[in-house]
């Protein structure tokens, strides 16, 4: 039989945790939008967000540039499966929703993959020309797509994961 659920205020690190999907889904809806649409990101795009696309890539993300298929098959992937369960996820943590742990394995691992090809075969061990040339840079913005899916499975671990603190 499931355990009762402690308060919110009793578990603070789901707070934490329901904030930082929130960051992830409000940061990465932009740039996963304009690669779902391929849209333009160019110095003199018409839009404010492909100028700044086109600013960080130029400098850290030269792949991004490029919009190669299964780049956008990703990004696409992200924005309408992985982002929505972000915000799903905020909020079964701060409800204590117990059905989420097990989708949380499961996209967590998934999320964890693809930033983890990413990272390790594009933009620190990539081919040259697809490689970040600021690869600090790039683990700054991308490096909490990995860390936070994995702090959540590392918080669904157990049973019952809200009737303990973590």
């Amino acid at each position: 039989m499931d355990a009762a659920p402690l308060p919110l205020a009793a578990r603070p690190w789901d707070g934490a945790l329901a904030v930082a999907l929130l960051i992830m889904a409000v940061s990465g809806a932009p740039f996963d939008t304009l690669m779902a649409f391929d849209l333009p990101m160019t110095p003199d795009a018409a839009s404010p967000l492909g100028r700044a696309a086109w600013a960080y890539a130029s400098r850290a993300d030269p792949i991004l540039l490029a919009k190669p298929f299964w780049m956008r098959v990703c990004l696409t992937t992200s924005l309408f499966v992985f982002i929505p369960f972000y915000v799903l996820a905020a909020a079964a943590l701060l409800r204590a929703w117990a059905w989420i742990q097990l989708p949380s394995v499961i996209v967590g691992s998934v999320v964890c993959s693809f930033t983890g090809v990413l990272m390790a075969g594009v933009a620190l061990f990539g081919p040259p020309g697809e490689r970040s040339p600021d690869p600090a840079m790039w683990l700054a913005i991308n490096g909490a797509y990995a860390l936070v899916p994995l702090w959540l499975i590392v918080r669904m671990r157990r049973p019952d994961p809200f009737a303990r603190r973590f």
